[in-house]
């Protein structure tokens, strides 16, 4: 596809030497690699991932259970479904569903987990911009690494616009602030052709300018 010129947003966690769970790891991460998202479509991490069973190759392996840690088939999604999260938090992708953890995992900071629980919890985003995006996963010495790919052009042009709106409407309320950002945003999630064009011929203008 000629628009994926790059990465748009990735991630990395780090795991342990823990056979049963780097195997649930490496078959969860497997299943959504090189996925394709189009322009308006929702993926649901449960859909593509399918059964979790041992007829699947899962391994028993640590998953919370009632604010305690107990074996079950399939431990260690959870840490692939957080680090998808953070990769797709970064890209600037709309998450459609995501829930944290009852209690702390050691893979991740507070606040960016995303806890899959087979017909409870599911991580889903809904592709907002206007090119495919193509999910790609690494897994390898003890990392798991998720890339967003792209097109970078049109996202270097949408992260500077916010900037640049941000600036030329300083001011001491930072209320009015939010909202100016939160217009920007919803024109360029619209994609309007003339904020695209505004950008381009304001940009240069603006560079020099002080606020």
């Amino acid at each position: 596809m000629s628009s994926i010129k790059g990465v748009i947003g990735e991630a990395t966690t780090k795991f342990d030497n823990q056979p049963n769970r780097n195997t649930n790891i490496k078959i969860a991460a497997g299943k959504v690699n090189e996925f394709v998202v189009n322009p308006g479509e929702t993926f649901s991490f449960s859909k593509e991932l399918g059964e979790v069973s041992k007829n699947t190759g899962y391994k028993p392996a640590g998953t919370f259970l009632n604010h305690k840690i107990v074996d079950s088939i399939g431990g260690g999604i959870c840490q692939v479904t957080s680090t998808l999260y953070q990769a797709l938090v970064k890209s600037d992708l709309k998450i459609v569903e995501r829930n944290q953890h009852s209690m702390r995992v050691p893979y991740c900071t507070i606040g960016l987990d995303a806890m899959y629980y087979e017909g409870q919890s599911d991580l889903k985003f809904q592709n907002t911009f206007d090119f495919p995006i193509v999910i790609k996963s690494y897994v390898s010495n003890g990392e798991l690494t998720f890339k967003i790919f792209g097109d970078t052009d049109k996202k270097i042009i949408i992260l500077n616009y916010l900037h640049l709106m941000y600036l030329k409407y300083q001011c001491p309320s930072k209320k009015f602030k939010i909202l100016v950002y939160l217009k920007a945003k919803e024109l360029l999630l619209k994609r309007d052709s003339l904020v695209i064009e505004a950008l381009l011929i304001s940009k240069k203008k603006m560079r020099n300018q002080y606020y």
